[in-house]
């Protein structure tokens, strides 16, 4: 961009004014013009040119101005200017602006409130397992009635001589009422048959292996007898060695602490019939963190003599304290 003179009438002031130079002609083209207004104009005062100090301010603030011809002062009657394209450069007056700006909002910034602490979390410690298997053990020694469900994941029990037990489910209304199905089979030749036990204080009655009805039989005749079944798990639990948190666990809706220990296999022969001496086997025991209540046993390894090395029994709680009626059979 530079600047030219444009000539003007006799009698009337050469004005600068800013031009450029075009990429295809190479004309120079003057951006602010001096020109006559249009027809029917009529001014009763001659526009005249800004003085030297408006000149400067409005040179130093936006990049342009006008140069006046010596011993001039003013423009003839009838003629004005008309203002062109401002200076391409960054203007000063933008700058000022930013800098009043930046001034107001750091103002702004000093006189705010100061800012609300953010609290610092508490990290809740871990708890701890033996602590939890006290309180599980305390509400398993307080059950009134609970409904249980023992299944074999991998393997069986041996219930008698060719009768192998594979699932047993029951009720149990402590301390003397029970009823109890257990899922059998008979080995040779191989029949799934079904077994139904009820005990009623002194009194127990089983169905027969073959016409399924129901009989009569000493207490302490019975393959499987869960009649005290809090005391029984509770015992085992205070039997774990080397108790370990090993997670939680969501099932359901609600979270499981997990578990797992060792236990000597006869702890568990109130569990398992005819379980053995000596063997150790691994529990995961699955208590509610909500109410400290043991929902869940998983026992891995052999626990009868006759037991496969990957043998896992699944035993599942359930309706705790939720009234059951146990009847004799009609």
């Amino acid at each position: 961009m530079i600047n030219t003179l444009i000539p003007t009438p006799p009698g009337l002031p050469t004005a600068l004014v800013w031009s450029w130079r075009s990429s295809r002609t190479g004309l120079e083209r003057a951006e602010t013009v001096l020109r006559r207004r249009g027809p029917g104009y009529s001014s009763s005062k001659p526009a005249g040119l800004p003085s030297r100090w408006r000149l400067e301010l409005g040179r130093w603030l936006f990049g342009r101005g006008i140069r006046r011809r010596a011993g001039q002062s003013s423009l003839s009657p009838g003629y004005h200017f008309r203002s062109g394209r401002r200076c391409p450069r960054r203007t000063r007056f933008h700058v000022l602006l930013g800098l009043l700006a930046a001034l107001v909002l750091s103002f702004a910034a000093g006189c705010g409130s100061a800012p609300t602490p953010i609290p610092t979390p508490t990290l809740e410690p871990p708890p701890d397992p033996k602590a939890t298997l006290a309180l599980a053990v305390a509400n398993l020694l307080s059950l009134n009635s609970v409904a249980f469900t023992l299944e074999h994941q991998i393997g069986s029990t041996q219930l008698l001589p060719g009768l192998v037990m594979k699932k047993a489910t029951g009720e149990v209304d402590i301390p003397d009422r029970l009823r109890l199905t257990v899922e059998a089979e008979v080995t040779a030749p191989r029949t799934f048959v079904e077994i139904n036990v009820i005990i009623i204080g002194q009194e127990a009655y089983m169905t027969d292996l073959f016409t399924g009805q129901w009989r009569m039989v000493p207490p302490e005749s019975l393959p499987v007898n869960f009649l005290d079944f809090g005391q029984t798990l509770a015992s085992i639990v205070e039997a774990v060695t080397d108790p370990a948190l090993s997670g939680v666990e969501e099932s359901g809706g609600r979270q499981y602490q997990r578990i797992t220990g060792l236990v000597r296999s006869e702890a568990l022969a109130s569990l398992v019939p005819g379980a053995a001496e000596g063997l150790e086997v691994k529990l995961e025991l699955f208590v509610d963190r909500a109410d400290g209540l043991l929902r869940r046993v998983v026992i891995t390894g052999p626990v009868v003599n006759g037991d496969v090395p990957e043998t896992v029994r699944l035993l599942s709680i359930d309706d705790v304290n939720v009234p059951v009626d146990i009847a004799p059979p009609e």
